[in-house]
């Protein structure tokens, strides 16, 4: 299994990071890639490559929130 983790501090302001994750996920083909300090909350989307599913861990408070990337394949339950 191949793992991945990027820790992006507020991926909504920086759409290059995004593609850097997505691109890094597809080359490296991740089974699993976390992502952490999200900064997220409900309202905002997050993209994943084809053949990915995520879950999110979004933030209540400034800061904070995580994501896992993971194939479809697998099962992932939180």
């Amino acid at each position: 299994m191949i793992l991945g983790h990027n820790n992006v501090r507020s991926i909504r302001n920086k759409i290059d990071q995004v593609y850097y994750v997505l691109i890094i996920i597809n080359h490296f083909n991740f089974d699993v890639f976390c992502v952490t300090k999200t900064w997220l909350n409900n309202n905002d989307y997050c993209a994943v490559p084809p053949g990915y599913d995520i879950v999110r861990n979004d933030r209540l408070t400034h800061g904070r929130g995580v994501a896992i990337i993971f194939k479809s394949t697998l099962k992932c339950t939180w």
